[in-house]
């Protein structure tokens, strides 16, 4: 993808009134690569998927809710601690990682009793 970037260079006829001429240059602009950080957000994603598959084989009825909120503050009980690459996350970002392993997925709302 080409872009214009617009220079401006001063051009002096007399001392008393500087003219500004405008030119436009192409500037090529490369693709949007993977950076690190990317890279790193996946490993640290693949890492929560992994506990959280450990997590639920042992104790399948636990909420996700409750799994997120354990591997976020590194206090489950089955496999290692995250590495966390990339930073800490919080419990919704993980939530959001694994909510399609659960074996047990409650969504929606609750039927009211009649």
């Amino acid at each position: 993808m080409k872009k214009f970037r617009n220079t401006v260079s001063t051009v002096t006829e007399s001392p008393a009134a500087p003219v500004a001429v405008v030119q436009d240059v192409f500037v090529d602009e490369a693709a949007p690569t993977r950076t690190s950080s990317n890279k790193e957000l996946e490993a640290d994603k693949k890492e929560c998927r992994e506990i959280a598959q450990l997590i639920w084989s042992s104790a399948p009825e636990t909420p996700i809710s409750t799994v997120a909120q354990e591997i976020a503050a590194d206090t489950h009980v089955v496999g290692k601690p995250c590495a966390w690459l990339n930073g800490r996350k919080s419990a919704s970002t993980v939530q959001k990682w694994i909510k399609n392993l659960c074996p047990a997925p409650r969504t929606g709302r609750p039927r009211k009793n009649q």
